[in-house]
């Protein structure tokens, strides 16, 4: 009873911490740019706090430990997707303006394409919105 109580206390000041300072630090690191490797930033201050937790809750009950650590990742995954939502549109918009300039004949529909063409055209723009998203995606797959 005592470890539940205390790993939640425990628990819910760090999520607080991550909610009040970690969001708001990164989410403005993506508005400003400053973010090259998102996934691994994220992922870095989510591993910083579970570290946290752990050396807090060390000499507390094994089970309790475990489902409150459990509880406090998910939280604190919710909190974020926020800032994953703003990441991932900054990327839209930069891969969507690079297509626009790389092919306005295509945009204003001057150069007409057959299919194959229009995807061998699409597909290097697909590709990098990808590679830039798979930091993100990595930290949200359940395997």
């Amino acid at each position: 009873m005592v470890a539940e109580v205390r790993c939640k206390e425990i628990a819910d000041k760090i999520s607080s911490s991550f909610e009040n300072k970690d969001c708001p630090d990164l989410l403005n690191d993506v508005k400003s740019g400053q973010v090259k490797h998102f996934g691994k930033s994220l992922d870095l201050i989510l591993n910083d706090r579970l570290s946290e937790y752990d050396n807090k809750t060390e000499y507390y009950d094994e089970g309790v430990k475990t489902k409150k650590r459990s509880e406090l990742h998910d939280k604190m995954m919710k909190l974020a997707k926020p800032v994953c939502a703003t990441m991932l549109k900054d990327i839209q918009s930069e891969i969507l303006n690079e297509f626009i300039k790389k092919s306005p004949q295509v945009v204003k529909g001057k150069q007409p394409l057959d299919e194959q063409a229009l995807l061998d055209h699409i597909k290097p723009f697909i590709t990098k919105f990808v590679q830039k998203c798979q930091g993100i995606a990595q930290l949200f797959i359940v395997v």
